[in-house]
Parts: C-alpha cells; structure tokens; sequence
C-alpha cells in the first residue's frame, strides 16, 4: 500500500550465525618455543528486508596469525575473503549486485630499544563488484527496449605504511612515519549512441541521445604522505600535542591536515581542561571523479573542467573534565565543524513539462557547504556498589544554509548498568533523538530508542548473552526513502572456550 509510510511498511526476517576459534600457545624459553596465536573466524548473514523487497546474503572468513620473531620483534598476518549478494525485486525481479572481497595485510613490529619502536604495514585486496540490471531505453516518444545488462567492476588497493615512536626524553614523545597507496578501478564508458525524437511540436523537437552497451575504462590513483606529530609535557599539568599530514595525491593534488591539543590539569584540583583544532579533508573517490550514469535512455558524461576537489572539514573543540565526589564526574564540551567543498549531486526527474524533456541527471559537483556548532553535557554516577549510571544531552545549532539532511538539533543518552554478582552483568540504553531535516527540507519528528543487554558467565567457559534491540519498535527516517534499519530484535549470543 503505497499510500502508507514507508515506515509502516517494514518487516522481515534475517539470520545469521559465526563461528569463531582461538588458539594461543604459551612461550617457554627452555624448550627454545616462541608464543603464538591463531584466530579463525566465520560468517553467514540471510536477511529478507521486505521494505524494500531486497534479499541480502553475506559470507565471511577471517585470519589472524601472530608468530614472534625474536623477543623484540612480531609478524602478524590478517588475511580473509567475502562474498555477498543484494536482490532488489522491485526491480523487474532481477535487479542484483554481487561484491566479492580478498584481502591480505601484514604487520611487521619491532622495539629497537626500550624507547623506540617500529611498525611495517603492507596491505593489499581486491574488490569485484558485479551488476545484473534491468535497462529501459526510450526509442521513441511511445517505445522503449528492455534488456538484460551485466556490467562488472573491479576494484583494488594496495598500500605501505611505516611509524617510528620515540620517546626522546621525559618531556617528548615524538611519532613520524609515511603513507604510500595505490588504487585501481574500472568504471563504464560510454562511446557510441543513437540520437532520438522524443517530442516534436511546433515549438519545436526534443531529441536525446541514446547510449549504447559501454566498455570498461582503467583509472589509477596514487598517495604518497608524510606525518610528524609531538607530544611535549613540560611540566606535570600540561601536555601540549602538535602534529600535521602531508597527502599528494596524483589525481587531485596536495592537502596538509595540521592538528594542535592541549590538556591542563589542575594542580591539587580535580578538574581537567581540553581543547583542540584540527583541519581534515575527504578525497573523491573514482565513481566521484568519473561518474556517468545513465536512466532509461540519459546519460551523463563527466564534463571536462569540472574537476572534483577534496571536501575540507575544520574542527574546534574545547571541553572541562571535573570530579564532583568520589562517585561522580561532570564534563562539558563546546565543538565547531565548519566543512566546505562538499560533494554532492543535482538530481532531476525523468518527465515532460509543457514542451521541454527534462530527463534524469547525476554528475557530482563541489556545490555545498556546513556548518555545525553545539555543546554537549554529560555526568557520570555510581549510584551503589553495584549500579552506576550516566546522563548526557547534545544540544546542536545547524546553519540555516546547511544542505546535509538527517542532523537531529538534539540528541539525550541514559545509561544503567547492574552487577549484582561478579558473574552477572546487565543494563538499559535510553536515546531520543530530536528533530532533522529530510532531504527535502521536512521537518521529521524525534523518537526515542530503548535498548537492554544481559550477559551471564555460567561456567569459567561458558558465557550466555541476551542483547535486545529497539524493544519500543519505534520507526523513524533515517535516509531519503530508507526507514529504520533496526527494528525490534532479540539476539541470543552463547560462548564456549574449549
């Protein structure tokens, strides 16, 4: 029914199940052993989201492996693999994506002496996404084809890092290290197509162009970075942080991310004062830089000069720690993000107005730009021996002309935790969340969301948790069109160390 609300509409079931296997061996020197540790981990998610008609399937398998080198050094590896699958059955019933994932990372560390440290990370993982999809093309200003497409692209990142710690004195604890990434990516390209009349008057004739089956075009990207950052304490109460990041980038160019922070604590007082600054940018990635979408019969070439640059996020924060009593703590923060170069894109719908087509569009642009300010207060209780609670409240002011939608102007957080026995451990998660606006600029009402957990120890190694989700059900929008992801649900968590 679509006259309902979205919200209304969601149900469904999902299922899901890991398995998980740790093994640890203990080092001894006189048998000439060196500790290691292994850790397997396994995974299958089926979920049914009737809200949107999708099925959703998911496997997993993870690795970690630690094996000492000597007494000063470790290798650890991390490898896994995924596979998952959405199906949309709005989608003329065969609208499907399926993303395949491989991975491999390795961390080498090393402690050159008791105050210096090393750290060596090599990673790399392959991505295949691929499509089954549905297209409708207009041949006419009364016909139109269907057709079955199958478009595929891979995706892979490779990348080195390296971190020195040193503690130069008592007063310095200085960090530096570099950044070195590749990425490679294949989006469609679009080279041929026929031009068709799709309104004649006349006032005139309307034509698109229709876009024939594409081809796979390659695109690289490569960072290079560098980083320094100091820690300076030059007495007891102070400790002064400053530090900055260097990316260039093949693609888009340079950007420098400096940060400064400061921590005072009071002498002989229980209060402590924090504040920070910092600057932050998110790069384009390749389906930004080089989009081009077509629906029904448009398509949309990245035009040249219109070249995408980093979203810029500048970020101010000032907060006050104090210890009301022995049983209670008292903070207040007061925080500034100014974000710029914000990326985005026009969305128009396919119809005819009067005489004019008007056809859907999709390129992203650098168009918009934020600003969000507020203050959050929070205090923190042992109420007995046992139960212990805390209160927080976010009060946020959004700029008039802020175009980022689903930013609630308030947010209030109450947290009790029980422990009654040492084997037993339970609690309550209360949120409302205030009013935001939709991507259309409504106004959407607050809800709240109750959340519990009860964890249980029934053995030395059998552990029982009970976690509960949403148990008011509350629905609400959380994205254009997308409503609660996370409905009442119950999980049954059992964990056994053999």
């Amino acid at each position: 029914d679509e006259t309902k609300t979205p919200a209304k509409e969601t149900s469904g079931d999902s299922r899901y199940c890991q398995i998980c296997y740790e093994n640890e061996t203990t080092p001894d020197p006189s048998l000439g052993r060196r500790g290691t540790s292994l850790f397997l981990a396994a995974s299958h998610l089926d979920e049914d989201v009737a809200r949107v008609n999708a099925d959703v399937k998911h496997d997993g398998i993870t690795t970690k492996f630690k094996v000492p080198i000597n007494d000063s050094s470790n290798l650890t590896f991390y490898t896994g693999m995924s596979d998952g699958m959405i199906r949309i059955d709005q989608y003329l019933n065969v609208g499907m994506v399926n993303i395949a994932n491989q991975y491999l990372d390795m961390l080498y560390h090393r402690a050159l002496n008791p105050v210096s440290d090393l750290s060596i990370r090599a990673y790399s993982g392959i991505t295949d996404i691929n499509f089954q999809l549905p297209v409708i093309r207009a041949t006419s200003p009364t016909a139109t084809t269907t057709s079955i497409e199958y478009p595929c692209y891979p995706e892979s990142a490779s990348g080195l890092e390296l971190q020195h710690n040193w503690l130069i004195n008592e007063q310095n604890f200085f960090i530096w290290g570099f950044d070195l990434r590749r990425a490679v990516g294949e989006l469609p390209r679009y080279s041929t197509f026929t031009t068709v009349t799709v309104f004649s008057s006349p006032a005139g004739t309307q034509t698109i162009n229709v876009y024939n089956n594409s081809i796979n075009e390659r695109y690289t990207g490569n960072t290079s970075a560098l980083y320094i950052q100091d820690e300076f304490k030059p007495n007891k109460q102070l400790t002064l942080t400053m530090g900055a990041r260097y990316d260039n980038h093949s693609i888009y160019g340079s950007m420098l991310s400096p940060r400064l922070g400061m921590v005072y604590n009071l002498k002989n007082h229980p209060t402590v004062f924090k504040a920070s600054a910092g600057k932050a940018f998110r790069a384009p990635d390749f389906s930004e830089l080089y989009n081009q979408q077509y629906f029904l019969a448009v398509l949309v070439q990245k035009q040249e000069g219109k070249e995408l640059i980093p979203e810029e996020i500048t970020s101010y924060e000032a907060a006050v720690f104090h210890q009301l009593n022995k049983k209670t703590t008292g903070r207040i923060t007061i925080f500034r993000n100014k974000m710029e170069h914000l990326i985005d894109f026009p969305f128009t719908a396919f119809a005819f107005t009067g005489t004019t087509f008007k056809p859907i569009k999709r390129e992203y642009f650098n168009q918009s730009s934020a600003e969000t300010k507020g203050l959050e207060i929070g205090l923190e209780k042992s109420l007995t021996d046992n139960l212990f609670a805390s209160l927080f409240y976010t009060r946020l002011n959004i700029d008039d002309n802020n175009n980022i939608p689903y930013i609630p102007d308030s947010k209030i957080s109450l947290k009790l935790n029980y422990n009654p026995v040492d084997n037993l451990e339970m609690g309550l998660n209360g949120t409302k969340i205030g009013e935001r606006r939709s991507i259309i600029a409504t106004v959407l009402p607050s809800y709240s969301i109750l959340d519990a957990y009860l964890k249980l120890r029934l053995s030395d190694t059998v552990s029982l948790s009970v976690i509960g989700r949403n148990l008011l059900d509350e629905d609400y929008e959380e994205g254009p069109n997308f409503m609660t992801l996370q409905r009442q649900s119950v999980q049954l968590r059992i964990r056994c160390e053999l």
